[in-house]
């Protein structure tokens, strides 16, 4: 190569290409991502009408802006620019449908589109749109009822919309405006409205509305009625009258519709004929008496409710004496009672003025000395003294007046009359409401005992037209209620004293109910009662029951007593549980005069009471005797002693009375020993327990000896004694005790039936409970529904018997007693066949 051959380029030369290589790179139209055609706008589904103009919207971004071209079902769509008699324009961002075309045959716009933006470097598809023909039914699957409500309730109007696509909307129209929800409007997801605290403004004619992109349908329209409920434009006042007075209760009450006024009186009934309404709803009462006194309440009604008003009506009355103090001639040492009761409203004082004008004033529930007012306002002068007779004054003060009503009290030497007695109590009772309630209380007495009654310790007042003390004593409750239960008491009062009785009365609304038990059930009256064997501090008194035993055995005796030198005591209970028909009384005072009464008792209550005994006094205290001898005298002495029982005899079922004799002198004796034993068989003999009674008096010559078995034998001797020494026993003799009733009902009962008759078999009551001779056997025998008797006897020597011609269809109840010459004994139990 030769130095002419080479060329070399001049640097300059090559940053010229470089630089020209730039240009035409950097200069062109740039090719980026940027450029290329972008969705920014994608369509989306679409519900559509028929007839009705409808869109798809597409935007797309590059450079140069891209042309969009649109697709149906994956072919190009035709729109004005290709076809101006075209119905569907290309608008900028947007495929517009003057109208959808769609029927049966030809279904040219529904389908599933998408737009292409191409440009000079590339196209964008958009997500597939697709236009849905929307459609709705004419008739709705539920339409609204019409409602009727009471202001400040809830109204609901129910609504289904007819079937569609898209499922509709319901909206709601109040008279052909819109209703719009709020805090008390509002319309549940299943398309109902509810409008709670309803005003009567609400009332009108509601359309439900059902939409969507197909159109709209109404519901036939539904009214609401609104009601107004009363409301009170002038109430009741409570009002002050006196008797006679004419008086007018207002009441008058609004509402849609308009209220019905009626009038009720709590605790009573309006009185007819003085009482009328007015036009107005005003009750006017003419003539006022006390018992229209009450709570009157005015009830105002219409179809949308109830409301009520009350207003009270006292009517003042001077005060008045319901029971007035009577004048009393009562004995020293026993106690005055002077009675009392007034009423009047405002309801007076009540207090006493005593005898003397030194005395001060007595209020109830006041004492002073012996002198005492109870709550109810009786005054009680307990151990009354000759200085207490004198002038006592019951005085009653309200606003309306002052009234007295005095009394004069004679202090007389001796009274032996009794105080009265309570012949027939009240019994426990157990009613349903609106029953009427008898009360018994029959009481006897010299002078004849007025009667009080009194429920839980508070005086009962016959001012409760509910209420009647008849001429009996009975207290009569009519159409009771549940605030009539509570404890009654019965008191009978005289000047000889008083009695009380009570009982309780439960009035419910829920069994098991308990009513009076007919006079039949109970016991007749044992006989009057005999004294004998009177000491110093006790009497024995025998007795006869009744031939009348109840519907049950008398299983016990109550004995009482009275002194007339203990008059403040009362009658006292001896006993209430002894169970044969003798018993000695002890603890009496020697030299005291007693009278004695005894009732029976079975399982439904107690009987009348006996007549009186005859009045009898006690001996005076005995004295203690001591024998006064060296003690091996008294051993000589009492080791000759001819003592000798005379005699013995049983005196009733449980009882027997010994006699004896004493042959020598008293002198070595200080009492005597009785030894008694009970014989179990007379044949061969043979003895069971033995006891022993001490007697302290050497001039006491007979003697009881009780709480024996009933028809028993009994093996006695006595003995005397001084110190610890004794005789030997005296003769013995051998006392039975008399018959009683059976206390055991017959052994071993078999019943059974065939066809129109009962079979029966049965052996005697257990030896030891025959307490007597079996004499015979009583069959009881009564259908269940009591109309059919066939009861009947059978003799001792029965076991067996047969009762023909029963009903075939009925239960019948069966049991059977044994029988002895003292009457029927215990019953067995019921046989229901």
């Amino acid at each position: 190569m030769t130095r002419s051959s080479l060329w070399i380029q001049p640097p300059w030369r090559g940053w010229t290409y470089l630089f020209y290589i730039w240009i035409l790179l950097f200069n062109r139209p740039c090719a980026s991502e940027e450029d290329n055609p972008r969705i920014v706008e994608h369509p989306s589904d679409q519900y559509v009408a028929r007839n009705e103009p409808a869109k798809l919207l597409c935007k797309a971004e590059g450079s140069p802006p891209p042309e969009i071209i649109w697709y149906k079902n994956g072919e190009k769509v035709n729109t004005s620019k290709d076809d101006p008699a075209s119905h569907r324009l290309l608008l900028p961002g947007e495929l517009f449908f003057l109208r959808i075309i769609h029927s049966k045959s030809l279904k040219p716009d529904i389908g599933t589109y998408y737009c292409n933006a191409t440009n000079i470097y590339g196209s964008a598809i958009s997500r597939n749109a697709s236009l849905i023909l929307a459609v709705i039914r004419d008739d709705f699957r539920e339409n609204p009822q019409p409602v009727t409500v009471a202001t400040g309730e809830t109204a609901t109007f129910r609504c289904t919309p007819p079937k569609g696509e898209p499922e509709p909307k319901v909206l709601w129209h109040k008279d052909g405006n819109p209703v719009n929800p709020d805090i008390r409007v509002s319309v549940s997801t299943d398309g109902h409205l509810s409008i709670s605290s309803v005003k009567v403004t609400d009332a009108g004619k509601y359309t439900c509305v059902a939409i969507n992109q197909a159109g709209e349908r109404e519901s036939t329209p539904a009214a609401l009625t609104v009601l107004e409920k009363p409301t009170f434009k002038e109430l009741p006042d409570d009002i002050q009258a006196n008797v006679e007075d004419t008086v007018e209760l207002k009441c008058r009450a609004s509402g849609d519709p308009t209220p019905n006024i009626q009038w009720k009186k709590e605790e009573g009934r309006i009185p007819f004929g003085r009482a009328r309404q007015l036009d107005d709803g005003t009750l006017r009462i003419e003539k006022v008496q006390v018992s229209d006194e009450g709570v009157y309440v005015c009830v105002a009604e219409n179809s949308a409710g109830t409301v009520e008003a009350v207003g009270r009506l006292s009517v003042q009355t001077q005060p008045s004496f319901l029971i007035s103090p009577k004048d009393l001639s009562v004995a020293k040492g026993r106690t005055a009672i002077l009675q009392c009761v007034v009423t009047g409203n405002p309801p007076p004082t009540l207090f006493w003025s005593l005898g003397s004008e030194h005395q001060p004033l007595l209020f109830p529930n006041q004492n002073h000395g012996h002198f005492s007012v109870s709550a109810d306002g009786t005054l009680r002068i307990t151990n009354v003294e000759y200085r207490d007779a004198g002038t006592y004054t019951c005085q009653a003060l309200s606003t309306m007046a002052s009234k007295k009503s005095p009394a004069v009290l004679t202090v007389i030497d001796e009274d032996d009359r009794p105080p009265p007695i309570i012949v027939a109590g009240p019994q426990n009772q157990t009613l349903e409401p609106k029953e009427t309630a008898l009360l018994t209380c029959q009481a006897e007495g010299q002078p004849t005992p007025s009667i009080r009654w009194y429920k839980d310790n508070k005086t009962i007042l016959a001012i409760d037209p509910r209420i009647t003390l008849l001429n009996s004593g009975t207290l009569q409750i009519s159409d009771v209620k549940l605030n009539d239960t509570g404890t009654y008491l019965c008191k009978a009062i005289s000047e000889t004293g008083e009695a009380d009785w009570s009982a309780t009365l439960t009035v419910s609304k829920q069994g098991p109910y308990q009513r009076n038990q007919k006079e039949s059930a109970f016991p007749g009256a044992p006989l009057k009662p005999k004294v004998s064997d009177i000491a110093d501090t006790s009497v024995h008194l025998t007795w006869s029951p009744s031939e009348e035993m109840g519907q049950s055995p008398v299983y016990a005796y109550v004995v009482e007593y009275f002194s007339p030198q203990r008059a403040e005591q009362g009658w006292k209970v001896a006993t209430n549980s002894v169970s044969r028909d003798g018993y000695t009384v002890k603890d009496l005072l020697p030299a005291t005069s007693y009278i004695f009464f005894v009732r029976a008792r079975n399982s439904f209550g107690v009987s009348r009471p006996s007549p009186l005994s005859d009045i009898i006094t006690t001996r005076e205290k005995r004295k203690t005797f001591a024998v006064n001898m060296p003690r091996d005298e008294i051993v000589k002495e009492l080791s000759f002693l001819n003592l000798e029982l005379k005699s013995g005899e049983g005196i009733n079922s449980t009882a027997i009375r010994i006699k004896w004799e004493v042959g020598t002198s008293l002198a070595s004796i200080e009492g005597y020993i009785i030894n008694y034993t009970a014989i179990i068989d007379l044949d061969p003999l043979v003895y069971g327990e033995s006891r022993i009674i001490k007697i302290t008096d050497p001039y006491q010559f007979r003697s009881y000896i009780t709480d024996l078995r009933p028809f028993s034998w009994y093996q006695v001797c006595i003995k005397a004694y001084a110190r610890d020494v004794t005789s030997r026993c005296s003769n013995s003799i051998k006392v039975a005790t008399k018959e009683a009733v059976p206390s055991a009902p017959p052994e071993n009962i078999v019943i059974h039936r065939e066809g129109q008759s009962f079979h029966l078999r049965w052996s005697p009551p257990p030896r030891n409970h025959q307490n007597g001779e079996i004499k015979g056997y009583d069959i009881f025998c009564m259908s269940e529904e009591d109309n059919s008797n066939c009861s009947t006897v059978a003799s001792s020597s029965d076991s067996a018997l047969v009762i023909k011609k029963v009903d075939m269809d009925g239960a019948y109840r069966i049991k059977i007693a044994a029988r002895t010459n003292k009457g029927r004994g215990v019953w067995s139990k019921d046989f229901v066949l």
